[in-house]
């Protein structure tokens, strides 16, 4: 048993870059992955009190890791000539790439800076799990996340607080959106 104390109720994640490795003139990168929560109610594997936008849910006995497909990734900027430039279009952000996603050398921190994952359709999302880029010494180490229901209408999660992302290429990061 999984004892879950917040998890997110949301269609859209959006990753904010904040600071990176190694910094300027390298834009920033990363691979990014969400732990949903599966269970079925009726079995007692998952409880849930709903409020707002933050579901609280009692009780999770099935949380998965989830690397998006490619196709529901996307991003502010794409570092090259296009977004399946090799090593760095938004499709390089799964967690299981060798690459990652690499922002455009002129895109700076700040609201318009972001990497984002559309889940399709309302999950339950306890978490999101980053990495640094896998070929090169390259990754984010600061960020803020938002959240969305329709891909306009941005919340701040955790409060607009900022998280410590990574520190080197292939250590999983896990940012708790209800701690």
């Amino acid at each position: 048993k999984v004892n879950f104390s917040v998890a997110l109720t949301t269609r859209y994640i959006r990753i904010q870059p904040r600071t990176w490795y190694p910094g300027a003139p390298m834009p920033a990168a990363l691979r990014v992955g969400v732990v949903m929560c599966f269970g079925d109610p009726a079995g007692g594997e998952l409880y849930v009190h709903s409020g707002a936008r933050i579901t609280f849910v009692d009780r999770c006995t099935n949380p998965v890791v989830v690397d998006l497909p490619d196709e529901d990734r996307n991003a502010a900027s794409v570092d090259g000539a296009g977004p399946h430039t090799p090593g760095v279009g938004s499709h390089r952000g799964r967690l299981a790439s060798d690459g990652a996603w690499v922002a455009a050398g002129v895109a700076l921190a700040g609201e318009n800076l972001w990497y984002q994952l559309d889940l399709l359709q309302p999950e339950l999302v306890r978490a999101v799990v980053m990495k640094g880029r896998g070929d090169a010494d390259h990754w984010t180490t600061l960020i803020r996340l938002r959240a969305s229901m329709d891909g306009i209408s941005w919340d701040k999660l955790a409060d607009g607080r900022t998280f410590v992302g990574n520190q080197d290429r292939n250590t999983e990061v896990v940012l708790e959106l209800g701690v």
